[in-house]
């Protein structure tokens, strides 16, 4: 839906205004709190004027455009010699295309960001990286549950109406995936990584029709030329009674079966040119689509929250624009060249456009949307025959000769990714019946129908890409990825540290709600279930150029605000490009255990006003209206409700508790839990078709996967070369999550040589590890001794992996004094007096050393308050103590 203006009367605006003032409550953000009435006027004006749209937008400002690149081309299979695409994959029937898209801009993306080469990973027998759109596709579509890793958001998702519909009246199981995976929008993959809900590896969950494709391959014989039908019908060109059957269950029986039989090709339907080569025996793949269907497409709920952290989803500017004055397709060259300049960063681009069909297998007709051009550059009715696809989507109902005809804009249907761009392709490439091409140049595009095998054949000479002008006027919802990602022997090398991100906005969403103030900003507040750093921060913006900053505030005790506490830091980031962006801090903040603290968000836009965006979709009630609308229309078609269920019907759920998201607006907070409890359900100023979730504001933490306490058991300072001082290191592992990723086994290490190794620990649970340190005689020239503990993982999953230990919290070195022996004496040399003291000597002492230095104050915590009263004491009473007898 595009930037559907939300409007409402004034004077339901002031009828809400005043029936909430008992629900929502205004927390002034300064002393002299502003008038309540009047803020609240102020956040309901904000919020009237709010935009609902996909994600889409445009580069206004000349000022901001970004530069043409200044290559002609560039591929990305082809960068100076290296591949960075991955495989063309078969989405099947299924309506996938868009976790199929977005996978393959993930995949390039890691690709790029590590140098690796397809190509060169085939040569050594390496498998290229493989990401799951199984995974993507069914938690799109799949709640949260209570047992989740975010237990207060249960229930928040994407959901279908005709599914659940289905699953409370125990319906077919092929019905209820076949609508749950009847399609979805780019931007849902942006809203899922960006929530940690993916990648993974393709090996975690399998696209189903890889192992299982289902169905009979047929041969039979055509007993008439397609020509001479006036409207093309299968059952009128071939002898029903010559149809032979060979039934399959995999992919790899489906082969076999086509080699069951000679035959002269394919028979690929109405597009007579490709596959008919006179009368004879042909075949045709006849997919059980039910039997499919009703395969076991879940994931298991454990795998939600794992994969790749997102860094950044770019959501590019739209470049099929429509004229508000006439309503009719406008291109943009800015969005073109922002689309280029994503593909030289080495991130591909997924999108959608209106293809001649949107699903795999259902055919293409040439002289549709889709041209043939052979070797020659010439056009060729036949896809085997073509060198390239040449793809175009135009306004059919627009008559050139007609002066009020508005050649309009298209939606789209079907999604795909962008791996390159080549300004060369001539237009003449392209079916263009009007003219209306004006320039060369297309985007090089991987789609996800196969490409050339035993049983498809698909693209350009059959490698599954394809050519769509720049000119299309469907292309749209452009978007790439980038993640932190590193090589693996990098993340081996890279010391353990337990990622908790605390996020409150689990729902996927397609559409965005934004809105421009003259004041406005939004805040998520947090509590740190443990000692915690906070090292980045993750933010959503709704459209290009705008300036982010994010002030960290530690909270007070029964704060009334985001901002009632102490400003612990403050950064700020202009971002070209709409998307989620993920920030580094300076500096991290560490936050003790049950510390309150708040992340504020203030956005300035492009034109310099203040901004807030959030996540939105359609409501339940809307799923019911047009549930409603769906019976009404079958029983007047059928006579009766008998046999009727709703289909194609998607709703958001939003679970936002207090305390949790706050919007600033008429200088006082406003908690978004009652807000949007009282602006959601009001039907007079139309909001109740929508949802909203929470701030897209995620705070990214690091805890120790254990805290250390490395000690002194019995201190008694100063010691001497030799001693042999008995130590011991507490290992208490933090959280059941970190107990999970890592095991928490553990080998323990004293400067730098292995102790003892741990054994497996229950989370919360310390266990004491216990070490000998002997005194050395360096240590007694430099006057202390020191040691540092270290922990390697042992776990299966980062074995010899080095843990981080935050010296914030753990006790990861201690010190200890050690005093020098005279060499004519065996006793201690006491350091703190002059060589010429007149001091009488300790009578229970023979011989003249010299009293130790009790006046320092040793760094271990446990001593050193033991060892500085006695100094003090020693001082008092002007004797010489002698701490401890010399070593035997």
């Amino acid at each position: 839906m595009k930037a559907k203006r939300l409007i409402a009367g004034i004077a339901a605006m002031m009828m809400l205004c005043s029936t909430a003032a008992a629900n929502i409550t205004a927390f002034a953000e300064q002393e002299t709190a502003p008038d309540p009435l009047a803020a609240r006027l102020a956040l309901y004006n904000m919020l009237m004027n709010c935009s609902v749209s996909d994600f889409s937008y445009t580069v206004d400002d000349p000022a901001n455009a970004p530069e043409k690149p200044a290559a002609v081309k560039f591929d990305l299979r082809d960068v100076n010699g290296k591949n960075y695409v991955t495989p063309v994959k078969d989405q099947g029937f299924f309506g996938t295309c868009w976790a199929f898209a977005a996978t393959a801009a993930a995949e390039t993306s890691l690709l790029y960001e590590n140098g690796l080469d397809i190509d060169a990973l085939k040569e050594t027998g390496t498998e290229p990286p493989d990401l799951s759109e199984r995974h993507l596709a069914w938690f799109a579509a799949t709640p949260l549950p209570e047992n989740s890793l975010y237990p207060a958001q249960a229930g928040e998702g994407m959901l279908h109406y005709g599914a659940e519909y289905l699953e409370s009246i125990g319906g077919d199981r092929a019905l209820i995936n076949e609508d749950k995976f009847q399609g979805g929008w780019e931007a849902l993959a942006t809203t899922l990584y960006s929530t940690l809900q993916g990648p993974i590896y393709e090996v975690f969950a399998p696209y189903l029709t890889e192992e299982q494709l289902i169905g009979d391959v047929v041969f039979i014989d055509v007993i008439k030329d397609p020509a001479e039908l006036e409207e093309f019908s299968l059952s009128g060109i071939v002898d029903k009674s010559s149809a032979v059957r060979y039934s399959f269950n995999t992919a790899e029986e489906l082969v076999s079966c086509l080699g069951k039989e000679d035959s002269l090709g394919e028979l690929s339907g109405s597009d007579i040119a490709s596959w008919y080569k006179g009368n004879g025996r042909y075949y045709f793949i006849d997919y059980d689509d039910n039997a499919m269907w009703g395969l076991d497409w879940s994931v298991d709920e454990s795998l939600r929250f794992t994969g790749f952290e997102l860094e950044n989803s770019n959501i590019l500017p739209e470049i099929v624009l429509t004229d508000p004055q006439t309503g009719g397709y406008v291109f943009s060259e800015r969005s073109l060249n922002a689309i280029k300049n994503e593909l030289i960063s080495g991130r591909a681009v997924s999108c959608g456009f209106l293809a001649d069909t949107a699903l795999a297998g259902q055919g293409t007709t040439s002289g549709g949307y889709m041209n043939y051009i052979d070797e020659n550059g010439k056009r060729t009715d036949s896809k085997y025959d073509a060198k390239y696809w040449c793809h175009y989507t135009y306004d059919k109902t627009y008559d050139p000769n007609d002066p009020d005809s508005v050649n309009h804009s298209l939606a789209s249907n079907h999604a795909v990714c962008i791996v390159g761009y080549d300004d060369t392709v001539p237009k003449e490439y392209f079916n263009d019946p009007y003219g209306l091409i004006p320039g060369d140049g297309a985007f090089i595009v991987k789609n996800s129908w196969g490409s050339k095998n035993e049983y498809t054949y698909w693209g350009n000479g059959g490698d599954g890409y394809f050519y769509i002008s720049y000119y299309d006027q469907s292309i749209k919802n452009f978007e790439s990825f980038d993640f932190n990602a590193t090589n693996a022997a990098e993340v081996s090398e890279k010391p353990a540290t337990a990622i908790l991100p605390n996020i409150y906005d689990c729902m996927p969403a397609n559409l965005v709600m934004r809105s421009e103030s003259e004041e406005t900003a939004v805040a998520n507040e947090f509590e740190a279930p443990q000692y915690v750093r906070l090292k980045g921060i993750g933010v959503m913006n709704a459209t290009c150029n705008e300036t982010v900053t994010c002030s960290v505030y530690k909270l007070n005790d029964n704060s009334k605000s985001p901002v009632d506490g102490e400003l612990k830091t403050e950064i700020t980031e202009t971002f070209p490009l709409a998307g989620y962006h993920r920030v580094t801090l300076d500096k991290p903040v560490y936050l003790p255990e049950g510390t309150k603290y708040s992340i504020v968000v203030k956005t300035v836009s492009e034109d310099g006003s203040d901004a807030f965006c959030v996540k939105a979709g359609f409501s339940k009630k809307y799923a019911e209206a047009q549930a409603a609308q769906q019976r009404q229309a079958y029983i007047q078609e059928n006579g009766t409700d008998e046999g009727f269920y709703p289909s194609e019907i998607i709703y958001n759920n939003a679970v936002i508790n207090e305390g949790e998201s706050f919007i600033l607006s008429g200088g006082c907070w406003f908690d978004w839990a009652a807000v949007t409890n009282e602006v959601f359900t009001n039907e007079q100023l139309g909001f109740d078709m929508f949802t909203a979730d929470n701030f897209t504001i995620h705070a990214f933490t690091e805890n120790e996967v254990a805290n250390v306490q490395n000690k002194i058991v019995d201190p008694a300072e100063p010691y001497y070369a030799g001693d042999e001082v008995q130590c011991s290191v507490s290992v208490l592992p933090q959280t059941d999550f970190a107990n999970a990723l890592y095991n928490c086994d553990f080998d323990v290490y004293i400067n730098g040589k292995f102790v003892a190794n741990t054994g497996t620990i229950e989370a919360g649970k310390a266990t004491e590890v216990p070490y000998t340190y002997t005194v050395t005689e360096e240590d007694a020239e430099r006057g202390y001794f020191e040691t540092t503990v270290s922990l390697m993982n042992k776990s299966s999953l980062f074995p010899d992996r080095p843990v981080e230990l935050f010296d914030e919290y753990s006790t990861i070195t201690v010190r200890a004094e050690v005093s020098k022996k005279t060499d004519d004496s065996s006793e201690p040399e006491d350091s703190s007096e002059p060589e010429d003291s007149s001091e009488p000597e300790d009578s229970s002492d023979s011989g003249s050393s010299s009293k130790p230095d009790t006046g320092r104050t040793s760094d271990n915590p446990n001593t050193g308050a033991k060892a500085g009263f006695l100094a003090v004491a020693a001082l008092v009473a002007g004797i010489i103590v002698v701490i401890r007898a010399k070593k035997k």
